[in-house]
């Protein structure tokens, strides 16, 4: 089997003229069309620039890539046929490897099986100063494991999987490569059958025409150096011949089963009759097995040590394929979320116990529901212990419990039919999105002095790109929209359009406050109100169970609010005086304020 993909790597397949992709003959999942174009909104006062010839119209192009959520939804390389040919495929090779390890050297090599018995027991063990002057010992798994040479076989065949993928360029398999090829390089100081198992395995890859990348070209190259490298390193012909001359009836035989499997694999893959034999590898393992146990007077114990270390090299190689489509479906993620949902439930059952109370598990919303209706009592859980030190000094609506609740829900209801109606949030909103855009990415707000500032090399620039297409109504190079380009580590744009600013949290935390409170005190924004913001930071810092909050910055906001936002409101004359206590500014600082900036 080869550590080399065939033609249906996905980084080899050509975009079709109308840019659809083009799926690979196994693609047997769903195909997703490569492109979605729909109209940009623009904010309002750029839809009446437009409207008046300033602007051009623009078309918003997005480039959806097909979910990896499930074997069905795979395509291209990452099939649900791939999957199972690899999920069922490293147990069949790990059992076909445990065989050529321990039950070949004692039943099958060249000669009676009291042979290979004696040579088992009698012989030096491999790799040991002993053994240098000893016949050529067969070689069994335990001392295969002790020898690590199998760490240099494993990283040969598992890499092969990641070059086919191709997730780290070009620049990046040359270095991956290099690597094995210098582990195998130490290899060779044992015995040169890493040399047989090249020869056969990309000799055959090349007669199947299989070899059609830069990476893999050089691989055969560097399979023909090194036995050139060997040959003229034994000094003269008949050494060199002594050290290949063991591996002269296997290498042929190996060869012939590289080629036709590969063959099969690239050609026959869906016939009727033998496409599953070559497309999952069951040719590969039997072959083999034919090749362990049907040699003529047996297999001698160099052919053997090349089998094995093929059945290695092949076996991390579909271990390696295995790990990355389950990858792609998840797998590992959805692992670790169940393994992390576990130990929380764990963690709560402790928790009960060491508090001498039962804690259960809800997750259907309807039981929930019907259970907090039930009782004004929220529990002493997590609610208690970790949300509602959290929150000091403010009280959350929805912690507290008993009459505090029932007051204080009455009191939340004053101040609701004091404000003005639920749709004028909704107004608000879209005139301060409006005004953010407006001001993010219009050349005016440039010309008036309100640039942004450059990226942070800190903070991901998450934006996209929009397409232009020139119009009779304007210029497309001098829309506003022209370069809004992704930058994960805060790059320059072209020289052609200024550096677009940054919608960050903040920008949106800071949105939220701006919205309510001119919804709740009929103010607009001022610079001074950044204080609400950092203490949205401190607040969600703690909810969330990532460290201690500063407690003046929380002081500092709750004064602006009571002593300047309701005072010079008129909410201030629903409970006057009494806003001070944290029962009652906690009616505004809790679910319009705070609660929002944090989850909005």
């Amino acid at each position: 089997e080869s550590i080399k993909g065939g033609p249906s790597s996905p980084a080899h397949f050509h975009s079709h003229p109308r840019g659809d992709r083009i799926a690979p003959p196994d693609d047997r999942g769903e195909r997703t069309s490569s492109r979605i174009h729909h109209r940009r909104r623009f904010p309002r006062h750029l839809n009446k620039a437009r409207g008046k010839g300033l602007l051009p119209r623009k078309v918003l192009r997005i480039e959806p890539r097909p979910t990896s959520t499930g074997a069905a939804s795979m395509g291209g390389y990452f099939t649900s046929d791939r999957a199972a040919k690899y999920g069922w495929g490293v147990p069949r090779l790990a059992l076909v490897t445990l065989f050529a390890f321990e039950i070949v050297p004692r039943a099958f090599l060249a000669g009676s099986p009291r042979t290979a018995i004696d040579a088992l027991t009698s012989t030096p063990a491999p790799f040991t100063a002993a053994a240098a002057a000893a016949p050529f010992a067969p070689l069994t798994f335990l001392p295969y494991v002790a020898s690590l040479r199998w760490t240099a076989h494993a990283y040969t065949g598992s890499i092969g999987a990641g070059v086919n993928v191709q997730v780290l360029g070009l620049w990046g398999n040359l270095a991956i490569m290099a690597v094995a090829g210098g582990l195998c390089l130490w290899d060779l100081t044992k015995d040169v059958s890493l040399v047989v198992y090249f020869l056969k395995t990309f000799c055959g890859d090349q007669l199947a025409g299989k070899l059609d990348t830069a990476e893999w070209k050089l691989v055969l190259a560097f399979t023909f150096a090194l036995p050139t490298a060997l040959w003229y390193g034994a000094g003269t012909n008949e050494a060199a011949l002594a050290v290949f001359q063991p591996y002269l009836r296997i290498l042929p035989i190996l060869f012939v089963v590289q080629a036709i499997c590969e063959f099969g694999d690239a050609h026959l893959e869906y016939h009727p009759l033998v496409g599953k034999f070559f497309r999952h590898r069951y040719g590969f393992e039997a072959f083999t097995m034919c090749v362990l146990t049907l040699m003529p007077s047996g297999i001698t114990t160099h052919e053997l040590r090349v089998v094995q270390f093929d059945l290695v090299i092949c076996l991390a190689y579909r271990v390696a394929n295995l790990a990355i489509i389950l990858h792609k479906q998840n797998f590992f993620t959805n692992v670790l979320a169940g393994v992390a949902i576990n130990v929380r439930k764990q963690c709560f059952r402790v928790f009960g116990l060491l508090s001498g109370q039962r804690i259960v598990n809800v997750t259907d919303a309807e039981v929930a529901t019907a259970v907090m209706r039930a009782s004004d009592v929220k529990g002493d859980a997590l609610e208690r212990h970790v949300a509602t030190p959290a929150w000091r000094p403010l009280l959350s609506l929805e912690s507290v419990d008993h009459d505090l609740y029932r007051d204080m829900l009455a009191d939340f209801h004053k101040v609701v039919k004091a404000c003005p109606p639920p749709s004028r949030v909704g107004e608000i909103a879209r005139a301060k999105v409006d005004e953010l855009m407006y001001a993010v990415y219009s050349e005016d707000a440039d010309v008036a002095g309100r640039d942004s500032p450059p990226p942070s090399p800190d903070r991901p620039v998450v934006n996209v790109t929009v397409a232009p297409h020139a119009s009779k109504d304007g210029d497309a190079s001098e829309c506003p929209f022209m370069q809004m380009k992704q930058t994960a580590t805060g790059g320059s744009s072209s020289s052609t359009t200024s550096a677009a600013s940054v919608i960050d949290a903040d920008a949106i935390a800071r949105l939220s406050l701006s919205v309510f409170i001119e919804y709740l005190f009929k103010r607009d924004w001022e610079p001074r109100f950044d204080v609400l913001l950092a203490a949205s930071w401190e607040w969600r810092k703690e909810i969330a169970v990532r460290g201690r909050a500063n407690p003046g910055v929380k002081k500092a906001a709750v004064e602006l609010v009571v002593d300047d936002l309701i005072k010079n409101s008129h909410l201030w004359e629903l409970f006057g005086e009494k806003w001070r206590e944290p029962r009652y500014y906690s009616l505004i600082m809790q679910p319009f304020l705070v609660s929002l900036a944090i989850n909005v």
